[in-house]
């Protein structure tokens, strides 16, 4: 059976952890499964990374708060050689968050990239295009949502107060993958070619309906074919 684990970074022992322990929570993280190392994120050498490393299997799903945590260095993250990368969400203007949007642009087309509500926001705007800021944000876990490709309805939990601009995809390699049925805003987006696709909405958190768990097999597919493509 697969496990829910998740990791913890601060830069230093006075560093306060708090903040990211409470959104581990907030996913169902058990407090078993969180690990925790107060070093600098310049290297990859941590105790508890390391460890944490030992103990995923196959199927597992890991939470970090966002990518920074995990580690501030895009060449070391390489040396890592990750399946894929998952970008959480977070609070806040994805603007900014100007380092992890630079490490996102460097990801993308390197390794699959699924992206949830913040994560969503920077690949937006890791590709150009742009987000602002909603006059009433998205809150409950009752908007409907359609999957443009399949026409299905998703019942969907909703956090934020930024969308992703529609009209700036335009000029971009993405493409519109669902749309919100109540104010018609842009729910997810996708970059086929780069193996890249993200949701604003939470399928990791959905008090209710669990329409949207769909997406965590469509990454884990992602990972695998893009896996046999490099063998080949």
């Amino acid at each position: 059976m697969s496990e829910i684990y998740g990791y913890v970074r601060v830069s230093t022992q006075e560093q306060n952890e708090e903040r990211q322990l409470m959104e581990l929570e907030k996913v169902g993280v058990p407090f078993r499964n969180i690990y925790m190392d107060k070093m600098s994120g310049k290297n990859f050498e941590r105790p508890y990374y390391l460890e944490l490393k030992r103990q995923l299997c196959k199927g597992d799903l890991l939470y970090i708060l966002s990518i920074d945590r995990l580690g501030r260095n895009y060449e070391e993250i390489q040396k890592q050689n990750p399946d894929g990368v998952f970008l959480s969400n977070g609070p806040g203007n994805p603007k900014d968050v100007k380092p992890v949007l630079e490490l996102v642009r460097k990801i993308r087309g390197n390794f699959p990239l699924f992206g949830i509500c913040l994560g969503h926001q920077m690949i937006g705007l890791a590709y150009g295009a742009g987000t602002y800021k909603l006059k009433f944000g998205h809150r409950g876990g009752n908007h409907p949502v359609k999957n443009l490709k399949t026409g299905k309805i998703e019942i969907t939990s909703q956090n934020h107060s930024y969308a992703v601009d529609y009209a700036s995809l335009k000029n971009t390699d993405l493409e519109m993958t669902h749309i919100n049925l109540l104010d018609h805003t842009v729910e997810g987006i996708a970059c086929r070619k780069d193996h890249v696709f993200s949701v604003q909405y939470h399928p990791e958190s959905a008090p209710g309906p669990q329409d949207s768990g769909y997406l965590f097999d469509q990454f884990i597919q992602m990972m695998e074919e893009n896996k046999h493509g490099k063998a080949n």
